[in-house]
């Protein structure tokens, strides 16, 4: 897999949001400002191996999905949904059901 950056249309949470796949870093990642939120350069929430709090590589889509989940407090459905609706190309079957 190459490089991806999709937007992320999740409730609360898609004005600004993107995901992807970094192939430097090989490992997913999540950008995440809340859309009522201040709007900076630097995301609220940042899921990728260089934070303190990811300090592990996300090397599977279904875990980026749970830690989405866990971070904004979204439902496994609403952020698979948000998810599929930006790659339908990559996750026609969408992140596997948890």
């Amino acid at each position: 897999m190459g490089d991806l950056r999709r937007g992320l249309p999740l409730k609360g949470w898609g004005d600004r949001s993107i995901w992807g796949y970094d192939t430097g870093m090989r490992a997913y990642f999540a950008q995440l400002w809340r859309d009522d939120g201040p709007v900076t350069d630097k995301p609220q929430i940042w899921i990728t191996p260089l934070s303190a709090r990811w300090s592990v590589a996300i090397e599977d889509v279904n875990d980026l999905a749970r830690a989405i989940t866990q971070t904004t407090g979204c439902t496994w459905q609403q952020v698979t949904a948000a998810m599929i609706e930006s790659a339908p190309d990559l996750l026609s079957r969408g992140p596997a059901a948890r």
